[in-house]
């Protein structure tokens, strides 16, 4: 392949003279750091660090002000391109790649082709005329014919927005009126700082198209390559390794003809033809440009959201010769636990992919697992490069196809038996992959709420048993002292004491651990009692503490299942 574009003339970009897709950076995970700016450097490059990550990617709204003219964000880089330039060589420095994060046929406020006057290289949509004058006050706007082909609705996010052009103004509107007098109500003037004004009878009133909230350039236009050659701009003189192609799949006509247009695009206007080019999509040109795609914006449901998308990443990705990466997957919910984070990673073994964490600076430091998830992140990516997981382990831990495509609420209610987990344990050399169940959490807001009922099917066998206690962030000031779980008689109590947002996570035969903001997690003195191991059947289950409400806790079993991973002499990786 590598030859053929060479002769066919299309893109055929190497990494150190290595073709993109046979390269070792195509498998190394990356840190997408979010709403940063300069004064956080120290920070991130700690993160990235920590995480050993290969390279980082950096955020569209941190780095530009706005897409289309690209400039420069000085909220967050004061001193404008030059300071951005040299924060970008400081990672490099520190042993860093980096890369751009946007939206490439976007085009947002407060960007000047949109305000004060919207270009006329936008995407408009259908369109209709004035039935009469209106005033630049009117919130009714009316139409000669009913407007029954313009959006019914905004449709957020994904929706194509309920916003029209006259003259150089452009107007929201929330309803159509398709009965005479037609027109569309509710009209809010002088959108996004367009100078409302009257309108004659006849004038022109057009849709302008959204996608994904942002107005788009017309691909068919010299508008594409003049913002390219904005972005290129910035990007030659920040010297960046990676550009990753966000939202570049609600195009303005067919995908395989337009994605590739615009990626293009942008290829060509950059100096550095031999970057990391990544997107969640490609078509048959592009494919030759892109590195790797990826299943993105991980978020919520973390397992939920990977079940659902696993299809993709088992069989999509890879069937057309594309090397995936398993996407970014948010630390910004400090409800989200470790093992949301752990499944992840084990996904990176099974499918042999990366994976790249998202989340600010300040996120990271108020979520209470941070430091344990970029060791986990550090860990699986220095054991999965190593080669030691055979294609025989790889099956076994990839996830069970009948969780693909189901919306993770429907997996969380009627489907999570189907899913296994493990957790890795052992010193590096000794690892094994330890089966593991996480039970539903009770959230307990009345003394009602600390009792219930749990069973352990058959199929697990015997298990040992753990436990998880979270005071929820809203408990505020009050505090939770002491917690035990009692099962089948048995009493584990543990000497504890959590504030609110603050995790314990108590694990047979291991020493107990406190999380929380700001830290490391910090080790607590050895629980009284252990629970046997209890035979499938069921249970009931006794939660007490002293302390107030609210707060939710968990159970584990571990049953005997465990998968030792082959030795093969390789400690460490980088």
């Amino acid at each position: 392949m590598p030859e053929f574009e060479v002769a066919a003339g299309l893109p055929s970009p190497r990494f150190d003279g290595v073709w993109n897709k046979l390269s070792p950076d195509v498998r190394r995970s990356y840190f997408f750091l979010t709403n940063f700016d300069v004064t956080e450097f120290d920070d991130a490059l700690a993160i990235a660090k920590r995480g050993g990550f290969d390279r980082i990617l950096i955020l569209q709204n941190s780095w530009t002000r706005a897409t289309g003219h690209y400039e420069v964000n000085t909220k967050s880089f004061p001193d404008g391109l030059p300071q951005l330039a040299d924060t970008i060589k400081r990672f490099q420095d520190a042993g860093f790649k980096t890369g751009f994060h946007f939206l490439a046929a976007s085009i947002y406020p407060p960007d000047s082709y949109l305000i004060p006057i919207p270009d006329e290289r936008l995407v408009y949509g259908v369109e209709t005329q004035l039935a009469e004058a209106v005033a630049a006050d009117a919130t009714f706007i009316p139409t000669v014919a009913a407007p029954d082909t313009f959006p019914k609705e905004d449709g957020g996010y994904v929706g194509l927005g309920c916003v029209l052009r006259i003259g150089d103004e452009l107007i929201t509107y929330t309803n159509l009126k398709t009965d005479a007098p037609f027109g569309f109500e509710g009209c809010r003037r002088g959108h996004l700082g367009t100078k409302a004004t009257g309108h004659p009878k006849d004038a022109r009133i057009r849709h302008l198209t959204r996608a994904y909230g942002y107005h788009r350039i017309d691909l068919d236009t010299d508008l594409l390559q003049e913002i390219a050659a904005h972005f290129a701009k910035v990007a030659d003189a920040c010297k960046i390794d990676m550009m990753y192609f966000d939202g570049a799949e609600l195009l303005q006509g067919e995908h395989w003809y337009y994605n590739a247009k615009l990626q293009k695009a942008f290829y060509d206007a950059v100096e550095n033809k031999n970057m990391l080019m990544q997107g969640s999509s490609y078509a048959p040109y592009s494919w030759h440009q892109l590195a790797r795609a990826a299943s993105a914006d991980g978020h919520g449901d973390l397992k939920g959201y990977l079940d659902q998308r696993s299809p993709w990443i088992a069989n999509g990705i890879p069937h057309n010769a594309m090397p995936q990466d398993i996407g970014w997957y948010y630390a910004y919910d400090v409800n989200s636990t470790i093992d949301m984070y752990e499944y992840v990673l084990l996904a990176t073994l099974a499918y042999d992919s990366s994976m790249s964490l998202q989340v600010s600076v300040k996120a990271a430091h108020q979520h209470p697992f941070t430091g344990e998830i970029l060791d986990k992140i550090h860990r699986f990516e220095e054991l999965r490069l190593s080669e030691r997981i055979t294609p025989e382990l790889r099956e076994k831990i990839k996830i069970n196809p009948q969780l693909g495509g189901k919306k993770p609420e429907e997996i969380a209610e009627s489907f999570v038996h189907l899913r296994k987990e493990y957790r890795l344990l052992g010193e590096p050399g000794k690892e094994r992959l330890q089966r593991v169940v996480y039970a539903p959490w009770q959230k307990i807001t009345t003394p009602d709420d600390a009792a219930w009922d749990v069973e352990i099917p058959e199929d697990l066998g015997a298990v040992r048993v753990g436990f998880n206690v979270h005071l929820l962030p809203e408990s505020g000031e009050k505090t939770l002292v002491d917690p035990f779980v009692e099962i089948d008689g048995t009493r584990i109590a543990l000497k504890a004491t959590l504030s609110a947002g603050q995790y314990v996570f108590q694990w047979p035969g291991e020493a107990t651990r406190l999380y929380g903001p700001q830290k490391d997690a910090s080790l607590l003195p050895e629980s009284d009692g252990e629970l046997k191991e209890l035979a499938p059947g069921c249970y009931r289950v006794r939660f007490g503490a002293a302390g107030q409400l609210p707060y939710r806790v968990r159970l584990t079993f571990q049953p005997a299942e465990s998968i030792d991973i082959p030795y093969c002499g390789i400690d460490r990786v980088f």
